[in-house]
């Protein structure tokens, strides 16, 4: 087909893809505003998943005393549990600045990139799961993704 305009083609990210991993590849050849500009988002979203942990911490610090409840917003209180989808709502535009500033897809049409969330209190606890099990649990994830989002931070 001579004469015929190239066709630029897009790499399709699989869900089995890594986002942060793709992020610091893509980073290593970025110019310097690109890196400078996801750097400071990657604090962001960071700061924001301390304060999601400190949140759920506050609950466990003063954790409810009754054991009836079926969901996490029963347990924890409507006041955090909006705090924390607040946050959710804020990272979700962070993760649409990150992929719009890095070409990674943290943020797609359906939702937002587990790694760069939080977990928030609106799900129903499972059989025989208590509040603070589940506040312990929480805390423990967004560490987890929290300090790999720091330990990106130092590599870069």
């Amino acid at each position: 087909m001579s004469g015929a305009d190239p066709v630029e083609i897009t790499p399709v990210l699989h869900e089995s893809a890594d986002p942060l991993q793709q992020l610091e590849q893509q980073i290593q050849t970025a110019d310097s505003d690109v890196k400078t500009q996801v750097q400071g988002l990657l604090k962001l979203i960071a700061r924001q998943m301390a304060a999601a942990e400190q949140l759920w911490q506050t609950y466990l610090d003063n954790p409810s005393a009754s054991d009836d409840r079926f969901t996490v917003v029963m347990w924890i209180g409507a006041e955090r549990s909006r705090a924390l989808h607040r946050i959710h709502l804020d990272l979700r535009d962070q993760a649409r600045e990150l992929t719009t500033a890095s070409g990674v897809a943290f943020r797609d049409t359906v939702g937002i990139a587990a790694m760069v969330d939080i977990v928030e209190a609106y799900d129903q606890l499972q059989a025989g799961e208590t509040g603070p099990q589940r506040a312990e649990q929480a805390i423990a994830t967004i560490a987890a993704r929290r300090q790999r989002i720091e330990a990106l931070l130092i590599s870069l």
